[in-house]
């Protein structure tokens, strides 16, 4: 009888190709002798060849163990059957019968976990890379903030949350006149936005994310999964959790990626710029010009007061307006 290591039957043909059915027996209590190896299959096709009343079953199964009776003839016989009526009376046989399942079922694990350790490697070097880019990303980051005044960063990160991405200052229009003979003066106050900010996102609150405990955790459990041929059972249950988690880091590598991207949208120098009109305070707004600056690379060639000057002025010349504020 041939080994059944690995053996998963999904046809009829599967299993006869393996095996010599011996299609015209009857199977009962008497002729009994063990059984080999359970299958399911894709399809009802399997006739069962238990014997019920002085006559074969033949019902048309999936689901069911090949089984040895005790001339060495092999035989098929349905699941419901194997369990209902062959070992009804007798525990044993019907232990033997949950046995082969848990047997297949190690089996199909190990040769799934096998299989994927042959990409051992390439998921060592995928957590490397992850993790060399996660260090990057994160200096990059530590840059940023230490960069810009702490009262700029609160603000981009309250704005990413409310999804308040628009930068709006508004301009005071004074208009002047008589009424009853009165002067009588009206402002009105209109809005001007400088464009939304882009780029904000979770990258912002670093601080709170655990993707550097994702990323280590699943580089020290690869490491812990041998690598010999023939794995323990302990060592295939620690080596399937780890692998499952392939998938969960596939997903993070797409979120650092995603970030990334959002950060260099972020740090574009027309986007940047936005982040000066972030506050009225005129000592915060000249800190975050010389923040700007310093991270465009660009030669600052006035004083930032200057700077900001020149932007507000440019916002009352063209609106002919008496007074700014930034809108709350």
């Amino acid at each position: 009888m041939p080994s059944t290591e690995f053996m998963e039957f999904k046809t009829l043909a599967d299993i006869q190709g393996h095996f010599d059915i011996a299609l015209d027996l009857l199977l009962n209590k008497e002729n009994f002798s063990h059984g080999v190896w359970p299958y399911k299959l894709y399809q009802l096709e399997a006739s069962c060849q238990y014997e019920k009343l002085g006559k074969r079953c033949a019902q048309q199964h999936q689901k069911g163990y090949v089984v040895s009776c005790t001339d060495g003839s092999v035989v098929l016989i349905g699941h419901c059957c194997a369990y209902k009526y062959l070992s009804l009376d007798d525990e044993s046989v019907k232990a033997g019968f949950k046995q082969l399942d848990a047997n297949q079922r190690q089996l199909i694990r190990r040769r799934k976990v096998e299989s994927l350790l042959k990409k051992r490697q390439s998921y060592i070097e995928q957590g490397k890379a992850l993790h060399m880019q996660h260090r990057d990303f994160q200096a990059r980051i530590t840059e940023l903030s230490n960069a810009f005044p702490r009262q700029i960063w609160q603000k981009l990160i309250d704005r990413w949350k409310m999804n308040r991405l628009e930068v709006v200052w508004e301009y005071q229009i004074t208009k002047t006149g008589t009424e009853n003979g009165q002067k009588v003066v009206e402002r009105s106050w209109y809005p001007s936005s400088y464009g939304k900010l882009i780029g904000l996102g979770a990258w912002l609150e670093w601080d709170h994310q655990t993707y550097a405990g994702q990323i280590s955790d699943y580089r020290k459990q690869l490491e812990l999964i041998p690598a010999n041929d023939e794995l323990t059972n302990a060592e295939i249950d620690h080596a399937e959790a780890t692998l499952n988690n392939v998938a969960a880091i596939t997903s993070l590598e797409r979120e650092l990626a995603a970030l990334s991207k959002m950060m260099s949208d972020f740090v574009e120098p027309s986007n940047l710029v936005r982040t000066v009109q972030l506050t009225s305070n005129q000592a915060v707004r000249a800190e975050t010009v010389v923040a700007v600056h310093r991270l465009t690379g660009e030669t600052l060639a006035m004083t930032p007061e200057r700077f900001i000057a020149d932007i507000d002025v440019a916002l009352k010349r063209k609106h002919e307006a008496t007074g700014l504020r930034i809108q709350q």
